[in-house]
């Protein structure tokens, strides 16, 4: 499965009842649920997830963490499904062979909360 976004999530290992970029937006997108649902998750906080689809996933992966390539000579982030990472070291390894490539690339850390706007972790 390709995780190509990180977004907060209601999910259990089976359903995803709402998603949001930020843990308010994800519970704002619960209230469109039915009432047994949103009764399930009365007492949760959004998850931190890797997902398939930012907007309507079917795949996702909790984390803690995840982690982006960025290349920093063009200053966004570079391939499609490449630069989104559960682990750092496999993200580090990535940056590295995109470098070997002419790319400039950096790896940023996103944790949660969402407060968390990228700190660098390797590179530039």
């Amino acid at each position: 499965m390709k995780f190509t976004a990180a977004t907060f999530v209601f999910a259990t290992d089976t359903v995803c009842a709402a998603v949001g970029e930020t843990p308010d937006a994800c519970r704002a997108d619960l209230e469109n649920a039915p009432d047994d649902v949103q009764a399930f998750f009365a007492d949760h906080a959004p998850r931190l997830a890797l997902v398939d689809d930012a907007t309507s996933p079917t795949a996702w992966r909790f984390v803690e963490a995840f982690y982006r390539v960025r290349d920093t000579a063009v200053g966004y982030e570079v391939g499609e499904g490449v630069n989104l990472f559960a682990d750092e070291d496999a993200a580090i390894a990535a940056a590295e062979s995109l470098d070997g490539e002419d790319f400039d690339c950096e790896v940023r850390a996103f944790t949660k909360p969402a407060g968390d706007s990228g700190r660098v972790v390797w590179g530039a």
